[in-house]
């Protein structure tokens, strides 16, 4: 019994592990503008909803810090789940801020065809990957997923600078 209950679980975890990598996902790679959020694919990750309740409370602190000095640097997969999930909850709670961000898309390697020179010195390992800048310095990452939600992370890297 035991036996199958492990072959059942073996069998599981690999079937999630092939959706969370679905090879039927677009990989799009090169640098977004804003206008990723009007585009169709982009349109069915807000479906998906991560952060389905965003703390209001956490959001309009992350408002008081964010400023034209604070820049993001995104790195996402559009074949990559966690990317499907948690980017747009960040463009959303950065929205009708006065910071900037670029996105830049990879493929699964972590590089992008069109920078092969400059992808080099990215150091992403997963994806997604946020790096947080004030004044051109890196404050830090948001790694894969948040430790406790991206409002909340944001706020501590944004705080430690001050």
């Amino acid at each position: 019994m035991k036996f199958i209950i492990l072959l059942f679980n073996i069998i599981l975890l690999n079937t999630m592990t092939i959706n969370a990598q679905n090879a039927e996902q677009p990989i799009i790679t090169g640098t977004f503008s804003d206008s990723i959020t009007q585009s169709n694919w982009f349109s069915e990750w807000l479906k998906i909803n991560g952060e389905s309740i965003i703390n209001v409370n956490d959001a309009n602190e992350l408002k008081t810090l964010l400023s034209e000095d604070v820049f993001f640097k995104i790195y996402l997969g559009t074949w990559c789940e966690d990317s499907q999930v948690y980017v747009p909850v960040l463009l959303d709670l950065i929205e009708g801020s006065n910071c900037k961000f670029e996105i830049i898309g990879v493929n699964r390697e972590k590089e992008c065809p069109f920078k092969p020179k400059e992808c080099k010195s990215w150091d992403i390992e997963f994806v997604p990957t946020i790096k947080v800048f004030r004044n051109d310095k890196e404050l830090g990452r948001i790694i894969e997923a948040p430790k406790e939600s991206i409002s909340k992370d944001l706020i501590d890297l944004l705080r430690q600078d001050k």
